[in-house]
């Protein structure tokens, strides 16, 4: 939404790391964000790890502040 917002478009591929460029065009710190939730996103999605506490702090942070960024752009 931001991308669409701000750019007039959105990533369209399967590669994570064009969406992570793309947002960086609009904010480098909501595309750090992004990044982080795809990181941990992975290894939790296919068990290759266990997510721990820390893990799901950073992902409510990360989260918290993409919602927050879609909802003032909106």
């Amino acid at each position: 939404m931001l991308c669409c917002k701000r750019l007039g478009e959105h990533s369209q591929g399967d590669n994570h790391n064009e969406a992570i460029g793309l947002l960086a065009k609009v904010d480098r710190g909501h595309a750090k964000a992004l990044a982080i939730l795809l990181g941990l996103k992975t290894p939790a999605s296919y068990g290759a790890g266990r997510s721990t506490a820390d893990d799901g702090k950073r992902a409510r942070r990360s989260a918290d502040r993409l919602v927050e960024a879609a909802r003032t752009a909106a």
